[in-house]
């Protein structure tokens, strides 16, 4: 997941915390209460989630061939098969 799209979905779940929370007709206190401990428990569950994707295996075999394809694709033989001059 990048950056942006967690960011966007932390908007929104922050949002949607704030919203409900105001809703219920809590104090305001408590609205940024929820919002900050949300915010932190997401935050901690994204760097938790990176730290796996590092730690662990690639999961599938589907994914190892995106990888693969990824590398090769960035190798500098492929510009010499298009026939590219300078």
């Amino acid at each position: 997941m990048r950056v942006s799209v967690f960011v966007a979905i932390l908007l929104i779940a922050l949002v949607t915390i704030a919203g409900w929370s105001l809703f219920n007709g809590v104090s305001w206190g408590m609205v940024v209460l929820r919002v900050v401990v949300a915010a932190v428990v997401l935050q901690i569950g994204y760097f938790v989630m990176l730290l796996l994707s590092a730690v662990l295996p690639w999961s599938s075999a589907s994914d190892q061939q995106k990888h693969d394809h990824g590398t090769r694709a960035s190798t500098p033989s492929t510009d010499h098969a298009k026939g590219s001059s300078r």
